[in-house]
């Protein structure tokens, strides 16, 4: 497991960077999760078919590995993505605290 993982049970809505975030503050939240825990995270990942909260932050995750891997930040298409993912996380979150 990574350090400072923060299970989704604990994540709180005010954890949850703005999709308007700086590129470095969603970064750091995508480590929050760690994404290599689901067999199938790469596939998710290049599909974008998220649905549950789980395969959320994992693609996210994802995608914060793949650029660094890259050695630059997204950009266009990839980084809209990325604040999709932010947004969508959000409201998920927002959502089962209100149930």
């Amino acid at each position: 497991m990574m350090k400072n993982t923060v299970p989704n049970k604990l994540l709180q809505f005010s954890e949850i960077p703005s999709p308007e975030a700086d590129y470095f503050d969603i970064s750091e939240f995508a480590l929050t999760f760690d994404g290599y825990e689901l067999p199938n995270c790469a596939e998710l990942a290049n599909s974008r078919s998220a649905k549950t909260l789980s395969e959320m932050r994992a693609v996210l995750f994802f995608e914060q590995r793949r650029f660094r891997h890259f050695g630059y930040y997204p950009e266009g298409e990839d980084l809209e993505y990325i604040r999709t993912l932010i947004n969508e996380i959000r409201t998920k979150v927002e959502s089962e605290a209100l149930e």
